[in-house]
């Protein structure tokens, strides 16, 4: 009987490899459904191939999401890609104006909530994007 590799979960505090936030899964740096393709294929699995099987990292929920079943032949290829794919779905949010804290502090209360809940995901986005 084979024996599995067990395949470690992230810990609280252990950070995403390609933005930094929080990890809560695991990527696989070869994509599972390119593994089963392989699997399938009638060439010979090298050394390299099983190698690349194993390797996981960790990341948070989105970047796992946005990357999908993204290959390429290095992670910082993937994080780069990642960034862009960052990029294009918040692009409103990046494209928000500044605000002083006086125009902050004359809007009403929904508004001026708003405002700032915006203003702290923007600040968190880049922290993700300079990662």
């Amino acid at each position: 009987m084979r024996r599995q590799r067990r395949v470690q979960k992230p810990k609280h505090g252990d950070p995403c490899y390609y933005c930094g936030k929080q990890a809560t899964q695991i990527d696989h740096v070869i994509p599972q459904a390119m593994l089963r393709t392989l699997a399938l294929s009638t060439e010979p699995i090298t050394l390299e191939n099983i190698a690349r099987r194993v390797l996981t990292v960790f990341s948070c929920r989105e970047c796992n999401v946005l990357l999908s079943d993204t290959f390429t032949e290095t992670l910082i290829e993937k994080k780069k890609i990642l960034k862009a794919r960052l990029k294009r779905r918040h692009k409103k949010l990046l494209e928000m104006p500044d605000w002083t804290s006086y125009e902050i502090e004359e809007l009403g209360y929904n508004l001026k909530s708003y405002v700032q809940d915006s203003l702290d995901r923007l600040f968190l986005l880049k922290e993700r994007l300079r990662w």
